[in-house]
């Protein structure tokens, strides 16, 4: 595909891959589930003509005192978003309401908890990974990272989450480049990504139950 030979169309092309989703899922379809499986297909059709390598990008570069850094502290997401995630959220929307606008019943949103936690990760970093390492480059890429989680929330949150939200990421994913960078793989970005995921879906599932 001639599409794929030309690098800077097929940098934006790929990292545009999740606001189409958004776009078509959600604010088209109203679905989430069919949005976040959008967004996978473009991820596996990218991975098949790019064919990133993605021993490295999972696998490579662990690092025992990163993890204590960087994978653990994560892991305290999940607690954070349980007392602040109320607070930051607009006072006439409910996060069960919400979620089923978008066709997330009870029964279905429990089933999304293995896979947002386990999959979505996975594929994430096989996604952006690629673009780690390219100085300026990498920033207008994980600024469309954060972005498009913008666009997902944005009827949920108000402005001030919104901006926490926008700078996390961010900052997230400027680490992950460093961090990738310098153990030369992406084992401790992917397990902390792996964190973040489980924490967010771990504490929404706690507050749809309480």
């Amino acid at each position: 595909m001639k599409f794929f030979d030309h690098p800077r169309i097929r940098d934006l092309g790929q990292a545009s891959a999740p606001y189409w989703a958004v776009f078509i899922g959600l604010y088209c379809f109203r679905n989430a589930w069919f949005s976040l499986l959008l967004y996978h297909f473009q991820i596996v059709l990218y991975a098949c003509f790019l064919k990133p390598d993605i021993k490295k990008i999972l696998c490579s570069g662990f690092s025992g005192k990163e993890f204590l850094r960087f994978v653990l502290p994560v892991a305290l997401l999940g607690p954070f978003l349980f007392y602040f995630l109320p607070v930051m959220m607009c006072e006439h929307v409910s996060l069960a309401g919400w979620l089923q606008s978008y066709g997330l019943t009870e029964k279905t949103f429990f089933w999304l908890f293995p896979y947002f936690g386990g999959i979505h990760p996975v594929l994430e970093e096989i996604h952006w990974s690629r673009f780690r390492g390219r100085g300026r480059f990498s920033w207008m890429m994980y600024v469309l990272f954060a972005g498009y989680h913008v666009l997902v929330l944005g009827d949920v949150l108000k402005p001030l989450g919104l901006a926490a939200c926008f700078f996390v990421l961010v900052a997230a994913a400027c680490v992950w480049d460093f961090l990738y960078v310098k153990l030369k793989g992406g084992c401790i970005p992917f397990l902390s990504h792996l964190a973040g995921d489980l924490g967010i879906i771990g504490a929404a599932v706690v507050l749809l139950r309480g």
